[in-house]
């Protein structure tokens, strides 16, 4: 309704009066076009520096993507080094487990070394040891051995060192035989002295 009016007194106005309008119009237009043009100045300003800021941030991350990937490299190799290694004393424990087992192999046939007089006397009593203390474990039946050594007379430990002794001579004996039949593996006989 307003519209209408002011629009119907518009056109009843005269060219005169309405020149005044029309150069307020004009002047207002002008303005309009300076604020437009120092606006779009500053939009393309802030544009710019928003560009700069974009290429500057995306150096950074360029830089910290690079970084990154160097670290993983990196951490790549040291896993491949670690593996390596773990592999390398994987193959070392074959090769001594190997080396044992030729060790054993040619051992076999060798005699095996004379038992001392303790080992002589825990030998002969072990089994009397176990009956009376049935629910003993190994370590407390060897030191319930060891206490009953230590309370052998001196007359037995002889009989049992005389025994030694003789197994000892057979040993040597056998020690000799076996040297003649494998001359090369004197250093598996020192081994077993």
């Amino acid at each position: 309704d307003l519209a209408k009016r002011v629009g119907e007194e518009w056109r009843e106005l005269s060219a005169v009066k309405k020149k005044k309008y029309e150069k307020l119009a004009e002047r207002d237009a002008l303005r309009y076009k300076n604020e437009m043009a120092e606006y779009v100045g500053k939009k393309t300003a802030e544009e710019e520096a928003m560009k700069a800021e974009d290429v500057e941030q995306a150096a950074k991350d360029k830089t910290a993507a690079a970084k990154l990937m160097s670290e993983q490299k990196q951490t790549e190799e040291g896993l491949k080094l670690l593996k390596t290694q773990k592999k390398q004393e994987q193959e070392q424990k074959k090769q001594e487990r190997d080396e044992k087992k030729e060790k054993k192999a040619a051992k076999e046939g060798m005699p095996k070394r004379p038992a001392s007089s303790y080992l002589l006397f825990c030998n002969e009593n072990r089994a009397r040891v176990l009956q009376e203390h049935p629910e003993a474990a190994f370590t407390e039946t060897t030191k319930l051995l060891a206490a009953a050594w230590k309370e052998v007379k001196e007359k037995d430990k002889k009989r049992l060192q005389a025994q030694a002794d003789l197994l000892s001579a057979e040993y040597k004996e056998q020690m000799k035989l076996w040297k003649l039949e494998h001359p090369n593996e004197e250093a598996l006989e020192d081994e077993a002295m």
